[in-house]
Order: C-alpha cells, then sequence, then structure tokens
C-alpha cells in the first residue's frame, strides 16, 4: 500500500497504517518529510522505528537510512541524541 505523507494529515494516515500493523515498512523521499524539526522527529523515530520498541521499520531515500540494517538503526539513535543534546538533556556517564 502507498500513502502519500504530504503533509500533516497524510503522516499521521501512515502512521496509523504502521500501528494497526497494516504496514510493516515506511518509505519517506527524506527525514525532512516527517518533521520540520530535530525535537519534533526524535520522538517520532523513537516510538515508531527504533529498536527494541519500535514497531515498524523506516527507509529514507535521501539519507540512504534503512532500520532494518544495523547501520540504519545506529543513524536513527544518533538523530535521536542530537535532538536530546539541543535539548540540553545529554547526560554524561
Amino acid at each position: 500500500m502507498i500513502v502519500d505523507i504530504g503533509g500533516r494529515q497524510g503522516r499521521g494516515r501512515a502512521l496509523d497504517l504502521l500501528v494497526m500493523e497494516r504496514a510493516a515498512v515506511l518509505v519517506v523521499p527524506s527525514l525532512a518529510q516527517l518533521a520540520r524539526k530535530t525535537a519534533e522527529l526524535a520522538p517520532m523515530l523513537a516510538h515508531y522505528f527504533s529498536a527494541p520498541s519500535g514497531i515498524a521499520d523506516l527507509i529514507t531515500v535521501g539519507e540512504g537510512i534503512d532500520t532494518r540494517t544495523r547501520q540504519g538503526r545506529i543513524a536513527i539513535d544518533v538523530v535521536c541524541c542530537v535532538a536530546r543534546f539541543e535539548r540540553g538533556s545529554v547526560y554524561h556517564a
């Protein structure tokens, strides 16, 4: 099934299909299609696409990210870390 995510309604519909398990992979031209700001993007990535709690896989054509691969999962984790850094909540161990 192909869903045009050209806007917030399309994005919401695509994410709903993932939650309902009617789709297993979301393919987007770029991460910018999902959210405009890293602060908006990170929670979405963490909830829907980060292992082990992610409910689906994500492929971003422009960035070459595919969460079905180890490198893709690491790339998503890096984006989430950048968002935490931007919010000033990076913790040092």
